[in-house]
C-alpha cells in the first residue's frame, strides 16, 4: 500500500495549478483501502500567520499510528463547503509531487486527466 504525503511543489506557479488525477475514491473507500483508520481523517484550518497559501488541509493516521497530511482543493474555502467529499491521488504535470487531495465529487475529472484548480 502506497502512502502519499503533501510536499512542497517544485513546479512553476502556472504548472502547480494543473494536476493529474490518478485515482479518486470516497472517504469510505479511502478508509477501507487501508490508507486511514476510521475516525482519524480530519479537515484542519491552517493557523493564522502560517505562510502556506492554502486555508485548509487534511490529516489522518494509518493503523500503525503514522500521521499523514494532504491538500484541500482551492475551490473549498471553508469546511461547510465540503458537501460531497472525495479523495484523489494526484500528481503535478512534471511528476515532481504526488499527494492526496480532498475535494467535492463534482470537482473531480475522469481519472488520468488534468484539472485546472486556479
Amino acid at each position: 500500500m502506497a502512502k502519499f504525503i503533501l510536499t512542497a511543489s517544485k513546479s512553476t506557479a502556472s504548472d502547480a495549478t494543473k494536476l493529474i488525477f490518478l485515482a479518486t475514491m470516497s472517504v469510505a473507500q479511502f478508509i477501507e483501502s487501508g490508507y486511514a483508520v476510521k475516525g482519524s481523517l480530519d479537515v484542519v484550518e491552517n493557523p493564522k500567520g502560517n505562510q502556506h497559501p492554502a486555508n485548509l488541509f487534511i490529516s489522518w493516521k494509518d493503523k500503525e499510528g503514522t500521521s499523514y497530511s494532504g491538500a484541500v482543493s482551492n475551490n473549498v474555502k471553508s469546511v461547510e463547503e465540503i458537501t460531497e467529499p472525495v479523495l484523489s491521488i494526484v500528481s503535478t504535470p512534471d511528476n515532481a509531487d504526488m499527494f492526496v487531495l480532498l475535494h467535492n465529487k463534482h470537482d473531480a475529472p475522469a481519472e488520468n486527466t488534468k484539472m485546472n484548480l486556479a
